[in-house]
């Protein structure tokens, strides 16, 4: 018997074609100034509202007063450098293009996941202030040397000092995203940090807005407790006033974290290396 030619194989439906277009098709993005506002959400599922859960109770401590000097130092040390080891990766996480948290993770070295990355936020300071900070040296040296008390001198009447603090400031955010980025004081040169803030000129002076936005909404919940020194004696907070500060302060912190990513992602990709 002559063999069968074979059954052409069935046609795919088209509604089965629309459906796999759809599952290849990229994710949804979405512009600069969208982002500004989407980045205010840090969860986008429930593991990112467990992570922010642990990041809140882990700051807890911080606010508790040295009784137990040594011991609490040396915790609180802990606490904020692995903070400040989380705090890197969530500006990364966003610099590559997630809308989610980065899993907390654990410490495999206390050098790599706390004291380094301590080290090197406590250095995105100390280079944007270095100028204030000598400025500042001096005008304590030149009062020691006219017979003053370095600690009747009020900083805050020194233009050049404000001038300073405030430029400092200004260039802390580009000088955080180069150290997460770069991950080495290697990346701290002045020459390359002026010039990205200039490709960027537009959208780094409406981060930077909004990271001082959220300097002063940190400070109205700063000052709804006893822990500002500024706050009134007599004044009972509630307990609810005590809890919002730790929730408060890392919505502040995670928001400016992916706002800085933000600015990596959508200005400076083709121009940062």
């Amino acid at each position: 018997m002559p063999a069968q030619a074979a059954s052409p194989a069935p046609p795919v439906p088209a509604k089965a074609l629309d459906q796999t277009e759809e599952e290849e098709s990229p994710p949804k993005t979405y512009s600069f100034w969208i982002n500004i506002f989407r980045m205010a959400c840090p969860i986008y599922g429930l593991v990112d509202a467990i992570t922010v859960v642990f990041l809140v109770l882990i700051t807890i401590p911080l606010l508790i007063p040295n009784i137990l000097f040594l011991f609490l130092l040396v915790l609180k040390a802990l606490i904020v450098g692995y903070l400040c080891s989380y705090f890197f990766n969530v500006v990364i996480e966003v610099a590559d293009g997630s809308d989610g948290l980065p899993g907390p993770g654990g410490i495999d070295s206390y050098w790599d996941d706390v004291i380094r990355p301590l080290l090197l936020f406590v250095a995105s300071f100390l280079f944007v202030w270095l100028p204030a900070l000598v400025t500042a040296g001096l005008m304590i040296k030149a009062a020691i040397d006219a017979g003053e008390s370095a600690f009747d001198i009020d900083f805050t009447q020194s233009p050049v000092l404000v001038i300073l603090f405030f430029a400092g400031l200004f260039f802390w955010p580009m000088t955080l995203l180069a150290l997460a980025l770069g991950d080495s004081v290697g990346t701290l040169r002045p020459d390359r940090i002026i010039l990205l803030i200039w490709l960027a000129l537009g959208s780094y002076l409406i981060i930077c807005l909004a990271l001082a936005a959220l300097g002063f909404v940190w400070k109205g919940a700063h000052s709804l407790t006893l822990l500002d020194p500024d706050a009134d004696a007599g004044a009972k907070p509630s307990l609810f006033a005590h809890l919002l500060l730790p929730i408060v302060t890392m919505w502040v912190c995670l928001y400016a974290l992916r706002l800085i990513g933000l600015l990596y992602k959508h200005r400076l990709a083709w121009h940062f290396g």
